[in-house]
């Protein structure tokens, strides 16, 4: 059954059935919310460290706070005005 990711629907306003190629598994929703969202999903056997490793080395760009898409960035920039 397909996983609606709810960053999505949050900040879109989006229903679970207007988002296309919703993920299949666990892994490709974690996917999904690392990516677009760069938000970390801790998975199972992994240490917080690994989680943040694995996350950035996928990621570069959520180190910058001015490329990062996680909703502490993005509210940053927006008060900020940029």
């Amino acid at each position: 059954m397909p996983l609606a990711c709810k960053y999505c629907i949050l900040t879109r306003g989006l229903k679970g059935s207007e988002i296309p190629n919703l993920p299949e598994t666990d892994e490709q929703l974690y996917q999904h919310i690392e990516a677009e969202h760069h938000i970390p999903v801790r998975r199972e056997n992994e240490t917080e460290l690994q989680c943040k490793e694995r996350f950035y080395r996928d990621n570069p760009q959520a180190r910058n706070p001015a490329t990062c898409k996680c909703p502490a960035c993005q509210q940053a920039r927006a008060k900020a005005g940029t």
